[in-house]
Parts: C-alpha cells; structure tokens; sequence
C-alpha cells in the first residue's frame, strides 16, 4: 500500500462563511482536522454538547425505526444487494432530503413510541394472565374474595398449605371451635395447598380463626372485588383490548414502511451533523473569524487551494 505524504493546513475564514465552508471540506472528506489551541483572549471555543446530544438522540431513534421496519415490514432485496453499496444523492437530492428530514425524523419517532406502547401492552398481558391464572383455584366462588360475611355472620376466604378434605376440615373446626356452627366448603386442592370458605356466626368468629390460623390459614395475596369467575373475566377482555392495540400499532408501524429510504438517509445525516458540530468545538473562534486546522494528502492541497477561492478565506 502506497504511502501518501500529508501537509498540515491552517484556514483562517470569516464567520458568516462558517456553515457553507465546513460543508464544502465535510463533502471533499479529504481533511483531518485537529484541535486549534487558543492564541489569546480574542479567541473562544465552542461547546456543542446539547446539539450533539440531539444528534444522538435523533441517530437512536432512527435506529430503533429501521429496526422496527425491518422486523414488521422487512424490504425483499436481492442476494446481492449488500454488494451495492448506498444509493449516491445529487446535491439537490441532498438539499431536498434535508428540507423534509423534520418528517422523516418524526416518523421515526412515532415508530418508536409505537414501540414502546407495545411493549408496554404486552408486560400489562403478561401481569393479567399471570394474575387471571392466579385466580384459577378460586373459580368456583361465587363471592368476591374480599367478602367478609354479612350483619350476623362472618366469612374467611384463604388457604391453608396443605391438602385437606371437606371432612378433615369439618373435623378439626369442630374439635378446636366447640359448638360453633360452620358451613364449610374446599374450592380447590393441591398437594401443596387447599383453598377453602368458611363462614360462621360472628359471635362464634374468633374461635373459628384460632383453630383456622392453628392449620396456617392465610387470605389471598390479591383478593378481587368481584367474584374469581367475573375478575379472570374481566382479565380476559382486558387482554383481547391490548390485542387490538398491538395490532393497531404494528399496522401503523408498517405504513411507515414507503418512509424506510428517507429515514435510511438520516442515519447519515444525523452522522454527518454531529461530525460537523465536532469540528467546531476545535475551531478556534472570535466574534467575526475562525481558525481551522488539519491535515490533507499533499496531491489535494493545490485543487482545496482552487476549491476555497469562492470563498473569503486563507490559507496556510
């Protein structure tokens, strides 16, 4: 590989000229531009670090865009098209790519807020379904889980861990709460777990937990207002919804999909725009000229030199 020998450059260049200027050397891409120390008190530096914390902000989301319209609305290209490389844009493509790149990027944006809505629905899916499961030993309640009894009498809705039968709870209510008149009934039965209703009169009602609490009798963790059949219901209907708000989005996504080259073009430019705000924090600056300083390959400094002429600058 040959090597080219480099010339070190210093430009020196009205401010008004700024913009135009390191566009012009930013399409050349021939200059490496170093960092200007400061020469005196006449002379500043910039600090970019809100605009290049836009600029990453607008790159990740155009990321996380193309992303998204590759999964739900994947582009069919050839098996060779890695091989050609992007598309080369006109300076008037260019210019017309950026006068509506404000679209482009909100577009991105609204598929990434999509994005997150759905992944928001389907955590909520997930915790409902966890919840709805919850409630499966409970179904054959007919009582919201939080019913406590009625004026005379008092109810206990909970588990005990382990497996008991109707008999065996009959059994030791009525050998641990003497003469208290019970109705009784198993729900459901584990191994490991038996969920029970028992209701009584409230005269009656402590002796009743005391010999409950004895067998390690616990209220639900998540007890519904309704009963366990209307909840997993509700639950159910809940999620259908979310179903349709998933799929409203990923429809929405998709219809972005005629937007993939425009939003493919801001990569580059969001790229392109932050390169160029970290030149200018290496500028040196005063209030009417800048100092720019770098390196070229020395064939190019004659045809720079010819390129610069438009404009009101120096150099060295």
């Amino acid at each position: 590989m040959a090597v080219i020998p480099m010339k070190k450059m210093t430009l020196f260049a009205l401010k008004r000229d700024r913009k135009a200027l390191l566009e012009f050397l930013q399409r050349r891409g021939v200059i490496e531009v170093t960092d200007v120390p400061l020469s005196d008190d006449l002379f500043y530096k910039s600090d970019s670090s809100r605009q290049l914390a836009h600029f990453d902000r607008c790159q990740n989301a155009v990321r996380q865009a193309l992303e998204l319209l590759d999964h739900y609305a994947p582009e069919k290209k050839s098996m060779f098209s890695s091989l050609q490389g992007k598309p080369e844009l006109s300076l008037a493509e260019y210019d017309e790519q950026v006068l509506t790149h404000e679209e482009a990027i909100s577009a991105a944006r609204r598929m990434v807020v999509l994005s997150r809505s759905m992944a928001e629905a389907k955590a909520e899916q997930a915790r409902l379904e966890n919840q709805a499961a919850a409630l499966n030993p409970w179904l054959s309640l007919d009582l919201p889980m939080r019913f406590r009894g009625t004026k005379l009498t008092t109810a206990f809705i909970g588990t005990v861990p382990e497996a008991l039968s109707l008999e065996t709870l009959l059994s030791f209510l009525a050998e641990e709460a003497l003469d208290a008149a019970v109705h009784a009934e198993i729900l459901s039965t584990t191994p490991d777990q038996t969920c029970i209703f028992v209701l009584c009169m409230k005269p009656q009602s402590g002796a009743v937990e005391n010999a409950l609490r004895a067998h390690g009798f616990s209220l639900p963790a998540s007890p519904t207002k309704v009963s366990p059949a209307e909840a997993a219901q509700e639950y159910r209907q809940r999620i259908q919804e979310l179903d349709a708000q998933i799929e409203k989005s990923e429809q929405e996504i998709v219809s972005f999909a005629a937007m993939r080259p425009r939003i493919e073009f801001l990569a580059d430019y969001y790229a392109m725009r932050r390169e160029k705000y970290q030149v200018i924090d290496k500028l040196s600056q005063s209030k009417n000229v800048f100092v720019l300083e770098g390196y070229l390959p020395e064939p190019a400094e004659s045809q720079i030199e010819r390129d610069l002429v438009p404009f009101c600058a120096a150099v060295e």
